[in-house]
């Protein structure tokens, strides 16, 4: 059997997007709870309710293009909450190609690592794998 994570976020406005992760959220059983947010404004939201309860992801997914707050905006206000140390993994997820200088950027700085649309099963089973 697999790893199982406490607890998986996925911030994302494509709800086809949505959908297949958290169908191979469960189909692996690689979480026990999953949270979803529509875009970087309510996975902030997410965050600091999850915060207030002492119960952060330990992983989220992380759309980078997305109305109401990007994921890029999310990264600048998560940084803001002084959680020290960010006790989450993100992953952004892109559609379009993100310059490498910008990856750079920030990566390491929040940033895990970057996965392309859309999520296959084996790169998820990869990602929990190496939490």
């Amino acid at each position: 059997m697999a790893k199982k994570l406490k607890s998986v976020l996925v911030i994302d406005d494509d709800k086809f997007s949505v959908i297949l992760i958290e169908r191979l959220l469960k189909k692996g059983e690689f979480a026990e709870t999953i949270l979803t947010a529509s875009n970087g404004e309510d996975g902030l939201e997410k965050v600091k309710e999850c915060a207030s309860q002492n119960a952060l992801p330990d992983l989220i997914f992380l759309d980078v293009n997305m109305p109401v707050m990007s994921g890029i905006e999310f990264l600048q206000s998560v940084k803001k909450l002084d959680l020290n140390p960010v006790p989450f993994k993100i992953y952004m997820m892109l559609t379009t190609h993100l310059p490498e200088m910008y990856q750079q950027k920030v990566k390491g700085d929040l940033v895990t690592g970057f996965i392309d649309k859309p999520l296959k099963e084996e790169n998820l089973r990869e990602i929990v794998e190496m939490y």
